[in-house]
């Protein structure tokens, strides 16, 4: 009816199975799909938007490609901006460190998130030039925000209640 054609070299496709089902594994992993006679990759994990989508739904790798991103990001801005005012520095942390496009997505249980928030505490200390074992609560307060993990329940928060919103104006 739409006339839509898939090119099949620039698709990939990816298995999940529950944890329940896990025995299929093996089999799943052979399985071969086409499109218009042509083979579809069988990949594990795939980026999609930049989000690392696995088979077994597993946030740790996208969350340490997150949390290897965000250091780099603040190793740069210590780099070029370390003889700067503080406030400024925290400025440009908050501007440009900070963005975790699709952390809503991750799963609040996971413990690799406490990777990215010793991270983010760190980056912090290094960044208002404070010593090693200034203690974490203060950190916060210091530069007037949320802790990392409390912004991520925040993100989380927030597109839940657009999906709540949005939903009936979409169905109706």
């Amino acid at each position: 009816q739409y006339d839509i054609v898939f090119n099949a070299e620039k698709s990939k496709f990816l298995v999940v199975i529950s944890h329940n089902r896990r025995f299929m594994s093996a089999d799943m992993r052979t399985c071969k799909l086409y499109i218009n006679g042509k083979l579809i990759e069988n990949v594990n994990h795939y980026s999609h938007l930049g989000h690392i989508i696995n088979s077994d739904f597993s946030d740790d790798e996208d969350i340490i490609i997150r949390r290897n991103s965000f250091v780099g990001q603040v190793n740069n801005l210590l780099c070029f901006f370390n003889k700067q005012d503080i406030l400024i520095k925290l400025k440009l942390f908050q501007s440009y460190c900070s963005s975790f496009y699709g952390c809503e997505l991750w799963s609040l249980s996971n413990r690799t998130i406490d990777d990215v928030c010793i991270a983010w505490r760190k980056a912090l200390r290094r960044v208002l030039n404070l010593p090693h074992s200034s203690h974490s609560y203060l950190l916060p307060i210091i530069c007037c925000s949320l802790p990392f993990f409390d912004e991520i329940i925040l993100s989380a928060l927030h597109a839940s209640l657009l999906l709540v919103f949005a939903l009936p104006l979409v169905l109706s």
